[in-house]
């Protein structure tokens, strides 16, 4: 960054507490509207609190001035993201809560500057790398969750063990979530899962926690308690058997493996195609994409094709985005081997429709004086 830019930041920074500065005492000077028929009335001091906030104000416009003058810099970013918690923390401590007559404010500072310190951790574990960084974050997390936890229950205690189901829900998936550290390409598969779903087991913390509250209500009402008993039981068993059953089916990879190849030798190649010379590259590349979702051969067929025959550039590359841009319908972690299985089968179809679209748009984009060198591979589906 020049000497120019530099100076062009340093006054935009200067301009900016000054008009924060301005504004404040238009809105709460002397003569102000709002000072004199509002907060007089009031009985209200607002000048200490104006003041803790201008400094605030101030000193956090100072500090991202001065981290975007280094943005690449991780030594400087992180001091000023320190700096800027840091101010905070003040800021609640020393804020006269009292000249505002919201002292009660004051018995809830510990709980939030916790609250801060945790997603101050969690942010900056985003920073560093690998094991380190997950760690960090992970006590951020934990600091997080039970001061917003502890807070909602002070204020509202009937959402006390909501909230703590919530956390806990959180917790255990961040935890497991440890597992994409792991070396085998299975275990770290599962890691991964419970990385991208911490909101999913929050939300269903919430609903058992939400569950917990109502109990007692639906107890009241319903003439045979054990009737309420028993479906919890049968709630509970079949999402153990699915937990357990999505396991078994994720270490054994093999068999819905076997299940797809088998389906794949109920279609056939009712024509030989030939578009880029290599009839067996080309059967390759359809089976690498239907059976395992492999695009790489496929496009590579599919350019070298366009580009022999002279199609324009654009068009080649809107088929390959179309190509790169398919995506199966989601395979669930925790599911039952045969309902895996019908989604297979589904996505089996899918790639196989979705070849036969993609070789129409081959068919449109040949002129005709070279579409006499392509030959038309036409995929027939014959399910048993």
């Amino acid at each position: 960054m020049n000497r120019a830019e530099i100076a062009t930041r340093i006054i935009k920074t200067l301009l900016s507490i000054a008009f924060f500065c301005g504004l404040v005492w238009v809105l709460f000077g002397e003569n102000s509207y709002i000072r004199n028929a509002l907060l007089e009335r009031l009985h209200v001091d607002i000048w200490p609190s104006v003041l803790a906030l201008v400094a605030f104000a101030s000193v956090n416009i100072i500090l991202s001035a001065l981290t975007s003058l280094f943005p690449e810099n991780f030594k400087v970013n992180l001091v000023g993201s320190s700096l800027r918690y840091l101010s905070a923390i003040l800021l609640l401590f020393y804020f006269p809560y009292e000249s505002l007559k919201i002292h009660i404010i004051r018995q809830y500072v510990p709980t939030l500057v916790a609250l801060i310190i945790g997603i101050y951790a969690a942010r900056l574990g985003g920073l560093l790398k690998g094991f380190v960084g997950f760690a960090v974050s992970g006590v951020g997390l934990v600091i997080s969750l039970l001061s917003l936890s502890f807070l909602i229950a002070s204020v509202l205690p009937i959402f006390s063990t909501t909230m703590l189901s919530v956390t806990a829900g959180v917790l255990l998936a961040y935890t497991l979530s440890a597992l994409k550290f792991a070396g085998n390409e299975s275990i770290k598969e599962l890691g991964e899962y419970f990385s991208q779903k911490l909101p999913l087991f929050g939300f269903i913390g919430f609903i058992i926690g939400l569950y917990t509250i109502i109990r007692g209500f639906l107890l009241s009402f319903i003439l045979q308690p054990l009737i309420l008993s028993l479906t919890e039981l049968v709630f509970l068993s079949v999402a153990t058997a699915l937990i357990i059953g999505g396991l078994f089916s994720h270490f054994n990879k093999k068999q819905l493996e076997a299940f797809i190849r088998e389906e794949w030798k109920k279609h056939e190649l009712k024509e030989t195609i030939v578009l880029s010379g290599d009839a067996s590259f080309l059967a390759e590349a359809v089976e690498d994409f239907v059976t395992r979702k492999e695009k790489s051969k496929f496009i590579t067929h599919v350019v070298s094709v366009l580009v022999q025959l002279g199609v324009p550039l654009r068009n080649v590359a809107e088929v390959v985005h179309e190509i790169e841009a398919y995506d199966d319908e989601p395979l669930p972690m925790f599911a039952f081997g045969w309902y895996k299985k019908i989604i297979e089968k589904r996505n089996i179809n899918r790639r196989i429709e979705f070849i036969k679209n993609i070789s129409e748009k081959l068919k449109q984009n040949i002129e005709g004086g070279v579409s006499s060198a392509l030959k038309y591979a036409d995929i027939q589906q014959e399910m048993q």
